[in-house]
């Protein structure tokens, strides 16, 4: 297993996350559609690709990456365009035959997809409605007694960007989130199709803040967790054994006290600074892994970790902006906030109407959390927490 940093972990690469994968699986088989609910770099998007690239006898899965959408038009675009082109959909011979040959009514009605030479081509036309498009399209495909699943990554940033690129932009966000219900509710549709949406930021505080929750409420949200102390266990030995690094129990236990929280990205950038430091495999040591960790701090890393900043200004603005930052500096130098102090900050901020949603998207992009003590707040990385220190403070 190679140390795959920056990228999602794919094939031999990939470390099975079989709970995670077990229960989407077992939500798809039972005809939901899913919001997948996890922070930035817990390994979302390698599990996508595990379900994009691991043959099914129920479903034919499609990715489809929205970050860069920045209209409702544009999303069914994307989304017709990423059904054209996945292999796995090139392969199914009989809606590709009806496509060219047959009267299907519902094939026949496309205008934005051609078949040329044997190929299928997306083709660009002004006057198109395109969710119509993809709702024909859908309703035309024949995939025997499987079932398309859309792998929506970054579907919030889609919602996120209309509210800032479009000119009537509480309009047309609600609008997407309408057309998709819509859609995940249209019988003929739904025996066909189901939707599995991703995001890095929250999509529940984007919604909530549209007032638009009940045009998500149906969907059924299931957390990709950070890995338990066995499965980060068993990543670093394997992610070591590759290039013949060895360690035992007491430093493996101390390297997991240090990390706190066990997510893949961070155990990784952990074992590269391993091998930048010591390029002849050896055996890693307790002092060897204090070396390591300080390392991650270095102004090289930075980049690693200054998305937990910038994210931020992506969708706060002004006395919010403010308010978040002044939480999260406060939590990294004093190990903790209160409850209390949470209010009182909001009131300072002039942010107290909706500060809960504030902090309820600091707990889902994996910042911080009050597992332990309901009535205090700690950041969920120690990592995290000592660059916010060092470099957001």
């Amino acid at each position: 297993m190679k140390n795959v940093i920056g990228n999602p972990a794919r094939g031999k690469n990939f470390f099975p996350r079989k709970s995670e994968v077990a229960k989407i699986l077992r939500a798809l088989n039972a005809g939901s559609n899913i919001q997948v609910v996890a922070p930035r770099r817990v390994g979302k998007t390698s599990i996508l690709y595990h379900l994009l690239e691991v043959p099914n006898d129920d479903f034919i899965f499609v990715y489809a990456d929205m970050q860069s959408v920045i209209s409702e038009t544009e999303y069914y675009k994307v989304l017709l365009k990423s059904i054209s082109k996945a292999e796995a959909i090139k392969k199914e011979r009989t809606w590709f035959d009806q496509a060219k040959w047959s009267k299907n009514k519902f094939l026949k009605r496309i205008k934005s997809i051609s078949i040329l030479n044997g190929e299928m081509e997306f083709t660009e036309q002004s006057g198109i409605d395109y969710c119509e498009e993809f709702s024909d399209f859908i309703r035309g495909l024949d995939l025997g007694n499987r079932k398309l699943v859309l792998l929506v990554d970054e579907f919030p940033y889609a919602i996120l960007n209309i509210l800032k690129h479009s000119k009537e932009t509480e309009h047309e966000a609600r609008n997407l989130l309408k057309s998709n219900r819509l859609i995940r509710q249209e019988p003929d549709l739904n025996d066909k199709l189901k939707l599995i949406y991703t995001g890095s930021i929250g999509l529940n505080s984007i919604v909530s803040k549209l007032d638009a929750t009940a045009l998500i409420n149906d969907l059924i949200a299931l957390p990709v967790n950070p890995l338990s102390k066995k499965e980060a266990k068993d990543l670093v030995k394997l992610l070591l054994k590759t290039d013949c690094y060895t360690i035992e129990e007491i430093p493996l236990n101390h390297l997991l006290d240090k990390i706190q929280w066990f997510i893949p990205f961070h155990l990784q950038l952990f074992i590269n600074e391993v091998y930048n430091f010591h390029e002849t495999p050896c055996e890693i040591t307790s002092a060897m892994i204090d070396k390591s960790i300080d390392a991650l701090l270095l102004q090289r890393n930075k980049p690693y970790f200054e998305h937990y900043f910038s994210r931020l200004k992506e969708y706060y603005k002004g006395n919010e902006l403010k308010y978040a930052l002044e939480i999260l500096s406060i939590t990294a130098t004093k190990n903790k906030i209160e409850t209390s102090q949470i209010h009182d900050l909001a009131v300072k901020h002039k942010v107290q109407s909706y500060y809960k949603d504030i902090i309820e998207t600091l707990v889902y992009d994996g910042y911080i959390n009050n597992s332990d003590d309901e009535d205090c707040y700690i950041f969920n990385s120690f990592i995290v927490k000592l660059w916010w220190k060092k470099y957001a403070s």
